[in-house]
C-alpha cells in the first residue's frame, strides 16, 4: 500500500511539473506564406497605412486592402508596430501542446480590410490558417458580435471562422483543395470590428513560394546541404517552405 501511495504522489508531482512548463513558440514556426513581422525589415511597410484608395502589395503579390464605411470614411487598417508582444492564451485548434506564442508586428484590420493573395500552388489539399489576436474581446460576446475573418476561394460564397471570445490569440482554419490558384482567387476578409493578424499559413504549399515573405527586400542564398534545398537569410537557414532550421 505505501508503495503504491509514493507511485501515486509521484505521478502526481510530475503532473505538476509538467503543468508548469510552458510550451513558448515564434509565431513564425507556423507562418509559412505571410510572415508579418520579417516585412518589417521593408520601412515603406513597416510605416505603411492602408486605404482603399491605396492598397498595399506585398512582395509575394499579396494586396492588403482597407474599406471605406457608410459614412465614406476610411476604416482602421494599417500596420501596428508591437515587437515582441507576448500573450499566454487558451489552446485554439492546430496548437495542442501549445502554452503561449511570442508574435511581433501585426496587420490590424477592421471590419471590411481583406486580403487578397497573390498566386500559389499547393501540392495536395490542405488548409489555410490565420493567426489573430482578439483586440480583448470579452466572453459574453456570442453569435454575429464574435470577431473572426473569412476566406473566399474563387467566386464561391465565403466560409466565416468566428472564435470564441475571452481568448487573445486565435488561429482560424480553412479547407483548401490542392491546385494552382491565381492572384485574388483567395480572399481573406475581416468580420466584425477589430483583429490584429500576425501570420498566414498554407499546407502543402508548394516548395520556394513561401521564401519571399521571410524578408521584404533581401536577396536570399539557395543551396543544397544534404539533398534539401536551403534557403539562406541574414544569417538564418531556412526549408524551402520559409521555416527556420
Amino acid at each position: 500500500m505505501k508503495k503504491i501511495f509514493l507511485f501515486a504522489a509521484a505521478v502526481v508531482a510530475a503532473m505538476t511539473i509538467n503543468a508548469q512548463d510552458k510550451v513558448v513558440k515564434v509565431i513564425t514556426e507556423y507562418a509559412n506564406y505571410i510572415e508579418f513581422q520579417a516585412l518589417m525589415a521593408n520601412s515603406d511597410i513597416a510605416n505603411a497605412t492602408i486605404t482603399s484608395e491605396a492598397p498595399l502589395t506585398l512582395p509575394n503579390g499579396s494586396v492588403l486592402t482597407g474599406f471605406k464605411n457608410s459614412e465614406g470614411k476610411e476604416g482602421d487598417c494599417k500596420w501596428n508596430a508591437k515587437p515582441d508582444y507576448n500573450t499566454t492564451y487558451f489552446v485554439a485548434d492546430g496548437l495542442e501542446g501549445v502554452d503561449s506564442l511570442t508574435v511581433g508586428t501585426q496587420w490590424r484590420a477592421a471590419s471590411g480590410c481583406t486580403l487578397k493573395f497573390g498566386a500559389f500552388t499547393t501540392t495536395a489539399a490542405g488548409k489555410v490558417s490565420v493567426f489573430y489576436q482578439l483586440n480583448g474581446d470579452d466572453s459574453s460576446k456570442t453569435g454575429e458580435n464574435v470577431r473572426g475573418c473569412s476566406l473566399q476561394i474563387y467566386d464561391n460564397d465565403p466560409v466565416e471562422y468566428r472564435f470564441a471570445t475571452g481568448k487573445n490569440l486565435c488561429v482560424a482554419s480553412f479547407d483548401l483543395p490542392a491546385g494552382s490558384y491565381d492572384a485574388g482567387d483567395v480572399i481573406l476578409k475581416v468580420v466584425k470590428n477589430t483583429i490584429n493578424v500576425s501570420g498566414i499559413r498554407i499546407e502543402n504549399l508548394k516548395e520556394g513560394q513561401a521564401i519571399d515573405n521571410i524578408e521584404a527586400g533581401e536577396k536570399a542564398v539557395k543551396f543544397f546541404e544534404n539533398g534539401q534545398l536551403i534557403i539562406l537569410k541574414n544569417g538564418v537557414r531556412y526549408n524551402a517552405l520559409g521555416a527556420k532550421l
